[in-house]
């Protein structure tokens, strides 16, 4: 028996030294407690694992609850995030609404990005132009709505939330709860597999 493992575990590295000498990347080795980690979570875990314990943690005690995180309280994270995007579109667009009759004319912008510093005034009229879906010169509420919505997405994107719901392989136990142990014994085992 201890001649197949030691078979396997030569092929494993003979392909990896082959991989690396085609210019592919390794395999990614996992410790076996961690096998329930995606592959793009697992290769980011090898690359800088300190970097994913602080997204979890942060996660854990921005949004969980002492018991850790679930599947919903990241859900609820991602929407507070967007949330918080949306806000600070329409935060500006309100704003630039100089007379208060819910869009944004042309002129009302430029007053705006003429008071506002050389650096700002740039930003200030690419985002008016960005929220000008029918190019009329003028945000509309609902332009301002779509804007502000598609902002969100680019700050919170899918790629964002997957990589963030992936999080949820490190939960050890499979009790639907990624705990701040839980981080640390990744974070443990990931550096004993060096």
């Amino acid at each position: 028996m201890k001649w197949v493992v030691y078979v396997t575990v030569a092929l494993c590295l003979a392909s990896q030294v082959q991989a690396q000498e085609a210019g592919e990347p390794a395999a990614v080795v996992m410790p076996a407690a961690l096998a329930g980690v995606d592959g793009a979570l697992a290769k980011r875990m090898q690359r800088d694992m300190d970097d994913v314990a602080a997204d979890a943690m942060t996660l854990i005690l921005g949004y969980g609850t002492g018991e850790g995180i679930d599947r919903a309280g990241i859900e609820t994270a991602l929407a507070v995030e967007r949330a918080v995007a949306r806000a600070q579109v329409m935060r500006r667009i309100v704003e630039a609404d100089l007379d208060a009759d819910g869009t944004v004319a042309a002129a009302e912008i430029a007053v705006i990005a003429a008071a506002a510093e050389a650096g700002l005034r740039g930003r200030i009229m690419q985002n008016h132009a960005l929220a000008d879906a029918d190019g009329d010169g003028a945000v509309s509420a609902a332009e301002a709505a779509t804007r502000a919505e598609a902002f969100a997405m680019e700050r919170v994107s899918e790629g964002d939330a997957a990589r963030a719901m992936a999080l949820m392989g490190l939960d050890m136990d499979g009790d639907g709860r990624l705990t701040l142990a839980e981080v640390d014994q990744a974070a443990r085992l990931m550096a004993a597999a060096g």
